[in-house]
């Protein structure tokens, strides 16, 4: 199985949700409302599954054996795991790539932040 296309095709979809969120939250934000509970909860959950495939797929690409319950354990407990993973087999660049993560994730908050107070 090709593990390194189905890692780059995660990232991918992460940096483009990454996009839409952030836009939807920019939107609301100008709107002066909040953002959906909802779309909070599905936007963590598709976050972390993104997050658990790249990772799993990392670690397959590099030939490193992988347990049966490792996607589960880095699908709920993502902050951490991904910190490990990373850091362990990149380094100080694996940490710069787990804040690039991180601010991934708090993106559409961010952006909802500032066009809330910034725009209105």
């Amino acid at each position: 199985m090709n593990y390194k296309l189905i890692k780059n095709t995660a990232f991918l979809t992460l940096l483009v949700m990454t996009v839409f969120v952030s836009a939807f939250a920019v939107k609301m934000g100008l709107a002066e409302e909040d953002v959906s509970d909802h779309i909070e909860i599905l936007w963590t959950l598709f976050f972390a599954f993104l997050v658990s495939v790249w990772a799993l797929n990392d670690k397959r690409n590099r030939k490193e054996g992988v347990p049966f319950s490792y996607g589960l354990i880095l699908f709920f407990l993502w902050p951490i795991v991904l910190a490990y993973h990373l850091a362990t087999t990149r380094g100080v660049d694996g940490v710069h790539s787990y804040f690039g993560f991180l601010a991934l994730y708090v993106a559409p908050v961010f952006s909802w932040l500032y066009a809330y107070s910034y725009y209105s």
